[in-house]
């Protein structure tokens, strides 16, 4: 592919950093998500005039449905948050028609990229990290570090919460808290059929824990920042699967500094900070990143325990 590539950057839900205060962490605050979402919209250079007319039209009808101003930027904020309660079965028709016209915007001249990262997986990796090289010959060890991130989201528990928010903790003391967290809710998830796949992977990481015993190490803090770098891996992978080069990119990024200086790291064409008032590409990702984000935020809510 020759040609000179668009993409627009948006994200939601973001924490530089994740922290504990008053028994509970910042990311289950109502206002946050255990999830970071991104969404990347590209397309080549020389389709843009036809995707932003499209998109353009497309904010003109939101705004004389909805009875606003000219002067009024289209994000996905205007969607109500009640209306992801129960995902699309809790919206009102405008909001049905909002993103009923805005998907039928997709074409096959765009470019789709969404990531989603759980962020207490997020620190489960970060503190078994200097155990790598002793973890990495056991078969599903991400998969066990996921199942164990989901039950610590549903179920919160303060014993390993306290221990892996401590910079001071022992690892003895992690090692406890976490064994003891699986007993617990193992023995209390015994009967339930599907649940089954989830204790059976909860003991085997047990049974690796107790193996180990004081010879694994752990690295607790008192928070936890944000790393940028899977933001932007994920993009230089998707560019990698389309053969398309990281130089013929111009990527765009909704004013996160952090995120802006990550991605100058690597061989874009170019890296521009960008105020999505001024930038309709930037709208277009906004609305598709807070379209899934709240989606998956609702679908959490209801699971969390």
């Amino acid at each position: 592919m020759k040609d000179k590539y668009l993409f627009y950057y948006d994200e939601s839900y973001h924490d530089r950093s994740i922290t504990k205060k008053d028994e509970t962490l910042n990311i289950y605050h109502d206002n946050s998500s255990i999830n970071f979402v991104t969404s990347i919209i590209g397309f080549s250079k020389n389709n843009s005039k036809k995707i932003f007319d499209k998109f353009l039209k497309f904010e003109d009808n939101v705004r004389k449905i909805y009875k606003l101003e000219q002067e009024h930027e289209i994000k996905g904020t205007l969607i109500k948050p009640k209306n992801f309660k129960y995902g699309i079965a809790s919206m009102n028709k405008n909001s049905i028609m909002f993103y009923n016209d805005f998907f039928n915007l997709f074409d096959s001249d765009l470019i789709i990229q969404l990531t989603f990262i759980n962020k207490v997986f997020f620190i489960i990796q970060n503190i078994f990290r200097v155990n790598q090289i002793k973890l990495e010959n056991y078969v599903g060890i991400k998969e066990i570090f996921f199942t164990l991130a989901k039950v610590i989201c549903t179920y919160r528990p303060k014993i390993v919460l306290d221990k892996i928010f401590n910079c001071d903790s022992t690892d003895y003391e992690v090692i406890e808290s976490i064994i003891k967290f699986i007993n617990d809710i193992n023995k209390k998830n015994y009967h339930k059929r599907f649940k089954e796949n989830e204790i059976n992977t909860l003991d085997d990481f047990k049974k690796i824990l107790e193996k180990f015993d004081l010879d694994i190490s752990f690295r607790t803090n008192n928070k936890y920042r944000w790393n940028y770098k899977h933001n932007i891996l994920a993009i230089e992978l998707l560019l990698n699967e389309l053969k398309i080069k990281t130089k013929k990119v111009k990527l765009c990024i909704d004013e996160e500094e952090n995120t802006v200086n990550e991605a100058r790291k690597y061989n874009f064409r170019k890296v521009k900070s960008v105020n999505s008032k001024q930038n309709i590409g930037i709208r277009m990702s906004d609305i598709l990143c807070n379209f899934f984000s709240r989606m998956l935020k609702a679908i959490d809510d209801q699971f969390k325990y």
